[in-house]
């Protein structure tokens, strides 16, 4: 999130889209993210 916190703030723009798509469990319950930001 540093690196996120830099380049906004080098743009001075401070807009992105987060996405966190889980993983895919056969009958999980739950399960670990992978999450992206994109500018």
């Amino acid at each position: 999130l540093d690196d996120l916190a830099d380049a906004c703030a080098a743009d001075g723009r401070w807009s992105f889209l987060y996405a966190a798509a889980p993983l895919k469990v056969v009958k999980g319950t739950g399960a670990p993210v992978n999450p992206i930001a994109i500018r």
